[in-house]
């Protein structure tokens, strides 16, 4: 099964302040160091992406069947915050503002210099990311890469699907249209913001984008993406006018995300991704 997933944003930057000195140790865990130094010196703080090690009666595929079974997912999930909690307080401390993910071993944090050494220097910890800050950007797209030409060629995304992973869409909007939805879901992880009021949930109306201020990026992507105009103006079409849509929320009423949020999100979507697979009723992607 091959997926197109459209993720347009693009991470913050510029030049690096004055950096913090890192030990040894931090260095080991870390490919962000240039970053992680610069927000400790300029902020006394960092906000990072901590990566837990399974212990050995655990391994990945176990770990990944366990998420993709319905009966045994909320069982797994427990799992893996009985491997975070204990890492997060013996290095943050009891009461620490930290947010362990659902379906990954893995937790986000802001951290003192102190906590970041003690996190480096914990056994189980495997890896310490910067959280880097995100944007959601949109530029041209059809002419840059040239989408006419091809759709005139065939490539018009017929018999396709293609996968979005975005704010929710517009379901009813004539670009797209409910009726090229194939399948959706809302995956969150840190917030309560899918339309039933949780972090998570699967089926017809899931990525509805529920009508909010600020909450049109999802559908300006998908319209991107396979949009067709039924009517007179502009703009005329998307890159794949005739492919269907799967369409995944993975960003709530936010102006702009973070690392920890996607890391977060992909992970649960990967594990609904397989359930489909394995159902059979995959449409073509």
């Amino acid at each position: 099964m091959t997926a197109v997933t459209l993720l347009c944003l693009a991470g913050g930057g510029g030049a690096l302040a004055e950096k913090a000195k890192l030990s040894p140790q931090v260095l080991a865990k870390t490919e962000m160091r240039g970053e992680i130094a610069a927000a400790l010196a300029k902020e006394g703080m960092v906000n990072v992406v901590v990566r837990v090690a399974l212990p050995l009666s655990l391994s990945r595929e176990q770990l990944d069947n366990g998420l993709s079974q319905q009966q045994t997912r909320a069982a797994t999930k427990a799992r893996i915050r009985a491997i975070v909690d204990p890492v997060i307080r013996s290095t943050l401390g009891e009461g620490a503002k930290a947010t362990p993910f659902l379906t990954s071993p893995s937790f986000s944090a802001r951290v003192t210099l102190g906590q970041l050494e003690a996190l480096a220097a914990h056994q189980a910890v495997e890896s310490i990311q910067w959280d880097l800050p995100v944007q959601r950007r949109l530029g041209v797209t059809i002419p840059t890469i040239q989408a006419g030409p091809a759709a005139t060629a065939g490539a018009t995304g017929n018999g396709r699907t293609v996968v979005v992973m975005d704010q929710g869409v517009q379901r009813n909007h004539p670009f797209i249209g409910v009726s090229r939805i194939v399948r959706e879901a809302c995956f969150l992880s840190y917030t309560t913001e899918c339309p039933n009021g949780t972090a998570e949930q699967i089926g017809p109306g899931a990525a509805d984008w529920q009508g909010r201020s600020g909450n049109y990026h999802g559908t300006h992507v998908a319209g991107i993406a396979l949009g067709r105009n039924p009517v007179i103006g502009a703009p005329r079409r998307g890159v794949a006018l005739r492919a269907r849509l799967m369409h995944v929320t993975v960003l709530g009423q936010y102006a702009t995300a973070t690392f920890r949020m996607f890391s977060a999100a992909s992970s649960t979507s990967r594990m609904w991704f397989w359930q489909i697979r394995r159902s059979g009723l995959t449409p073509s992607i």
